[in-house]
């Protein structure tokens, strides 16, 4: 199926506005603050048509963030592509205040070809504030057993091609990433660990400083890019590839879950 703008759904408090696909995993595809678009929207041919991987906005990573081997899917005792199936499905509206928006997806739901084996529910609610957009997911594992998970989301932020070497990036993680800029700038990725923090910052030429804020359930960061694309991707992930099978979220039976991330224009 292919989407257009006109599916799009908008909404804006003060100088921060965001534009929300349900029916791609109720995927932001833009994010204007003060009237700077912060999101890359440039592979447009990946997003609206849903047999092709999204490569735009801030994509759901859900269950898991990352790929997993043959062994790991066969510890997990189901299979599932790359970064899940959740940024492929429909989500529904489910709640609109003043200041934010709220979508709901689950296991009745999926919509893509492979399925999620258990009875969950999950909501997403984004809240709008001055230079700054919360987003909240909220778990509810509906089974009587318990449901592994390790999620992310998946930032594509705008920098042009000629502004990744310019880039300042935290002073902790500075020396990692600049030494390993032809891995991450070049479809492989840098790994950071980020169980010491809650916020990460990197400035952009003529744009300013960017905040990616998270909970104590991120333990990893990803930095990714292509050549000659303009953007970077700054992941926050509950855990590095095959985390699920590792050192997961464990939903009890009955249960639910939240995490926490936040992006802020300084």
């Amino acid at each position: 199926m292919k989407y257009s703008p006109s599916d799009v759904i908008t909404k804006k408090f003060g100088n921060t506005e965001i534009e929300i696909l349900k029916e791609q995993g109720a995927i932001i595809t833009s994010l204007l603050i003060n009237g700077e678009q912060i999101l890359y929207q440039g592979m447009s041919d990946t997003f609206w048509d849903d047999e092709k991987s999204i490569r735009w906005g801030i994509p759901f990573l859900f269950p898991q963030a990352g790929s997993l081997t043959e062994d790991e899917q066969k510890q997990l005792g189901y299979t599932m592509p790359q970064h899940g199936t959740a940024r492929k499905s429909v989500w529904q509206k489910s709640d609109e205040t003043e200041n934010s928006l709220s979508f709901e997806f689950d296991s009745n739901s999926q919509t893509y070809d492979i399925k999620i084996p258990y009875n969950f529910r999950v909501e997403v609610k984004y809240s709008l504030d001055e230079k700054w957009i919360s987003i909240d997911y909220t778990f509810e594992n509906r089974n009587e057993k318990p449901f592994a998970i390790s999620p992310g989301i998946h930032p594509y932020f705008r920098i042009p091609q000629g502004d990744k070497n310019a880039l300042q990036w935290q002073k902790e993680f500075e020396k990692q990433i600049i030494e390993e800029s032809d891995i991450w700038q070049q479809n492989g990725t840098t790994f950071l660990d980020t169980k010491a923090i809650e916020k990460f910052n990197f400035t952009i030429p003529d744009v300013g400083t960017l905040e990616v804020g998270f909970d104590e359930n991120t333990k990893n960061l990803w930095i990714w890019s292509m050549k000659y694309k303009d953007f970077v991707c700054v992941e926050p992930v509950t855990g590095n590839p095959g985390n699920i099978v590792r050192e997961p979220i464990v939903i009890e039976a009955n249960s639910t879950h939240k995490i926490h991330y936040h992006i802020r224009l300084k």
